[in-house]
């Protein structure tokens, strides 16, 4: 059977040196997609293998919609591999400055498309006014108190690129004195904390999100995209064959369907 792109690219970087893979992988050029892209990524040691495993289906759903696609392997800014958590915010920054004004869907390294058919751009059709989707992080949470692993930003609002602008700030004021002493997650706010806060502070933001339940996205069992936390299994590479068999299971019912 003929490898896909993908597959290609994994067979060549998985398990090998993982600085092979540091730097942005971009699948397609976002002067062909303006409205939309899909984003990811990870640290180029303990994540990368999972990256590899959740693009396989988060690629082709955008290669069948017609959306941008973007990886970026390493680190943006810090010392440690659990750093690249903060990743997605001056990425998502760097969007703003280049201009790009379309919906931006970030998904976790550990977070793939589940359901190949959905309409996303039938979905956000009347949610043009909000700033950002989050999903909250259980049940009866608190509006703030959201899951950062999978969500959209509108680059078009207003709202949405001062939202960015300040999650950016905060974590640019980390110094780097204390990224290069956090060797532990746990001994830093996270990028998710810092967005907690910013939220939490800022209650005019609330009419400008539109909080999407995690039946949808953000969710082991979610009908879009399904994300494999911690919780749902003992260690990465439990978590890592979940990804695999869930992604060859979709890819493989796609392939057998008339």
């Amino acid at each position: 059977m003929t490898q896909t792109l993908l597959e290609r690219i994994a067979g060549r970087l998985v398990h090998r040196p993982r600085r092979r893979a540091a730097g942005r992988l971009l699948a397609r050029p976002l002067a062909l997609t303006a409205d939309l892209l899909l984003l990811q990524t990870s640290d180029a040691d303990v994540y990368f293998d999972m990256l590899c495993l959740s693009a396989r289906t988060n690629r082709e759903y955008c290669r069948r919609h017609a959306i941008a696609y973007q990886a970026f392997v390493g680190l943006k800014r810090g010392f440690h591999p659990w750093q690249a958590t903060y990743n997605r915010i001056p990425l998502l920054q760097e969007l703003v400055v280049a201009g790009f004004a379309g919906w931006v869907l970030y998904v976790d390294a550990d977070a793939y498309v589940a359901d190949l058919g959905f309409d996303l751009r039938a979905y956000l059709a009347d949610k043009f006014a909000c700033a950002a989707i989050l999903t909250p992080s259980a049940p009866g949470a608190a509006w703030w108190d959201i899951n950062a692993g999978v969500a959209l930003f509108n680059l078009a609002s207003a709202e949405g690129r001062w939202l960015i602008a300040r999650w950016h700030a905060a974590f640019m004021a980390i110094g780097d004195d204390a990224l290069r002493l956090a060797g532990d997650w746990s001994l830093l706010r996270n990028d998710q904390d810092l967005l907690h806060t910013i939220l939490r502070d800022n209650d005019w933001l609330r009419p400008h999100l539109f909080l999407q339940s995690a039946e949808l996205i953000n969710a082991g069992r979610a009908r879009f995209i399904r994300q494999v936390l911690r919780a749902q299994a003992d260690g990465l590479a439990a978590r890592m064959r979940i990804v695999q068999q869930e992604t060859d299971r979709i890819l493989a019912a796609e392939e057998s369907t008339p």
